[in-house]
């Protein structure tokens, strides 16, 4: 499901986008010393076009503008450009300023220190509410944090999963992909193996996906990179969670997923 402004107001935030410079995409992958934090908008005479717009919805419209471009952004995401990019909003600013929080993991500096949290504010459930997409992240800083922020980011697992299944449903993938498909997810701040598989039975859960040769690979593979070159990314507390997971869920295929991934070790 893509996040849009509509085509309203299309031209107006590309026009802002341009301005701003956020389209310049080898500026954001510069090395930076920390991270760099560029706004949507810098002054209020940018958001004229909004003048007619309520507040309420104004805020959806600057929120989905941010998180439609970090779609383009966040394509650079990934160990091979040292690069990590998603929307960040201040919880305390009106109007709403949505930022491109960016960052080099290699440097160990930021993404490490950031506890971040799930949604659990009623300024985090407003961004949830105007991104309304399972394809993006909200998570916050705790509470009591000084300048407070809502993150948004892309479902780096979910993104994956959806690349393994062609037009019939069926699953396509490589050893490649799969070992990229598990690197890139683990890649992103507080993710890990329990992401993929969430991703994977939220897929199945919204399909009638059979219980083929083809997905019994793919199970049998995940299952075998979970126990092995990324054992130290499945946690205890993902058995029980995936156990309860798939009792609700008695399809074939999610079954198999048990019988691999959560019950042979």
């Amino acid at each position: 499901m893509s996040i849009s402004v509509g085509p309203r107001f299309a031209a107006d935030f590309a026009r802002l986008i341009t301005a701003e410079r956020l389209d310049d995409l080898e500026a954001f992958l510069r090395p930076v010393e920390l991270f760099d934090e560029p706004p949507l908008w810098t002054t209020f005479a940018q958001l004229s076009f909004l003048d007619d717009v309520p507040r309420p919805a104004r805020d959806v419209l600057l929120i989905r503008a941010a998180v439609e471009h970090l779609t383009t952004v966040a394509a650079l995401n990934g160990p091979d450009n040292d690069f990590f990019c998603m929307v960040s909003v201040p919880a305390e600013r009106e109007p709403v300023k949505p930022c491109f929080f960016y960052t080099n993991p290699s440097n160990g500096r930021v993404l490490p220190h950031l506890r971040l949290t799930r949604q659990w504010s009623e300024f985090g459930a407003l961004v949830s509410r105007a991104i309304d997409s399972p394809e993006f992240l909200v998570e916050e800083d705790p509470p009591g944090t000084p300048n407070r922020r809502v993150f948004v980011r892309e479902s780096t697992a979910l993104k994956w999963m959806h690349r393994f299944r062609a037009q019939t449903g069926t699953p396509v993938w490589s050893s490649y992909a799969l070992e990229r498909a598990f690197a890139d997810t683990l890649f992103a701040p507080g993710d890990g193996v329990r992401d993929l598989l969430t991703a994977l039975v939220d897929l199945w859960d919204t399909g009638d996906v059979e219980l083929t040769e083809t997905v019994r690979n793919l199970v049998k593979d995940i299952g075998a990179l979970c126990f092995t070159k990324y054992k130290d990314a499945y946690q205890v507390s993902d058995f029980s969670w995936l156990s309860e997971r798939l009792a609700t869920s008695p399809r074939a295929a999610t079954e198999f997923l048990a019988e691999r991934v959560l019950l042979v070790r």
